[in-house]
């Protein structure tokens, strides 16, 4: 039913740009309108958007929804169970968007329920956000950024346990960060999706990419890639944060300077660096209040750097041999 395109099924976040571009292909992008029952796309948006909402939930628990939405159709509950249930084996289980997630016993039956694994997650975010990927740059439309973030709040909620790190923790967040937190927050989780911008920090760029290309622990990927897929977004989202602090901090405080009278690169410059160690104190603010969080990340950043240690010595000694072989020859 549905199927005409097997997706990628993923083992790495940095493999999840390409698993999207498979899915605009098939069910269409996030800005689609008016999406077509026929081909997929409207029954893909429906199971994916309320598991969103409500985790564990049988085919029923979805069929309802619908139901009640389009109860002028006149289709029996069960039919359209039916056909949720077919959907979701035949095209979202393969490719680990959404996952069996327990029983929930009704009437003396046990009945599979099901919840979005993390890059079900994410690929929620990425269609009802409207994020959309175009020649490797994402895009987030302005007018949507309320929405986008009740999107978010309400995800991460429901879905704290499956990345921990960052959902559980956005309460804390928003304390520290302050006003700034929607906007940081949707810009650090549109990150996700893409490869870094050139202009954020370099350290910012060596710790994504490391994340997302070399970052592996053996007792992650024991059974299913979804914890390591965990980890990584949670190790991106870190990474991210910091640069991202910053630039919401500068953005406002450069309105502020263009409106104000004393408009002086001096005044400019001293702005820059408040703004810098501002940033920085609610970076480290953040980092150092779960000890758990703290070493966590701190032992991800020593990997990071013997991994680029490793790399560095790799390409001195190729540039040694090279050298000696030219002289030689």
């Amino acid at each position: 039913m549905y199927t005409s395109e097997f997706i990628d099924y993923i083992v790495s976040l940095d493999q999840i740009g390409g698993m999207f571009k498979q899915l605009d292909r098939r069910y269409g992008k996030p800005t689609t309108e008016n999406p077509k029952k026929t081909n997929g796309q409207y029954m893909l948006r429906n199971v994916i958007k309320f598991l969103a909402y409500h985790k564990q939930s049988t085919c029923e628990d979805i069929a309802k929804d619908e139901f009640e939405k389009n109860i002028q159709t006149h289709r029996k509950l069960k039919s359209i169970t039916d056909d949720v249930r077919k959907f979701i084996k035949n095209n979202l289980i393969f490719p680990r968007l959404v996952k069996e997630d327990g029983f929930q016993k009704v009437h003396n039956k046990q009945i599979v329920t099901y919840s979005l694994t993390p890059v079900g997650i994410l690929y929620a975010i990425y269609l009802f956000c409207k994020i959309e990927i175009y020649e490797d740059v994402i895009f987030v439309e302005e007018d949507s950024r309320k929405a986008d973030f009740a999107f978010i709040r309400t995800i991460a909620k429901e879905y704290s346990h499956v990345i921990p790190k960052v959902f559980a923790n956005f309460d804390y967040f928003e304390k520290v960060i302050g006003d700034e937190f929607e906007n940081t927050v949707i810009e650090t989780v549109t990150k996700l999706f893409d490869d870094p911008e050139t202009s954020i920090p370099d350290q910012t760029i060596m710790l994504s990419d490391f994340a997302r290309y070399d970052y592996w622990e053996k007792e992650l990927v024991t059974h299913s890639p979804d914890p390591l897929i965990s980890e990584q977004f949670s190790l991106v989202f870190y990474a991210n944060l910091y640069s991202n602090i910053e630039n919401n901090l500068s953005s406002r405080r450069f309105h502020e300077w263009a409106k104000s009278k004393n408009k002086t690169k001096k005044t400019s410059t001293e702005l820059y660096k408040k703004d810098r160690q501002k940033a920085k104190k609610i970076w480290l603010e953040i980092i150092n209040h779960d000890n758990k969080i703290k070493k966590w990340y701190n032992d991800f950043v020593k990997k990071a750097l013997r991994s680029k240690k490793a790399e560095y010595d790799n390409l001195w000694w190729y540039k040694k041999e090279f050298s000696q072989k030219s002289m030689n020859v």
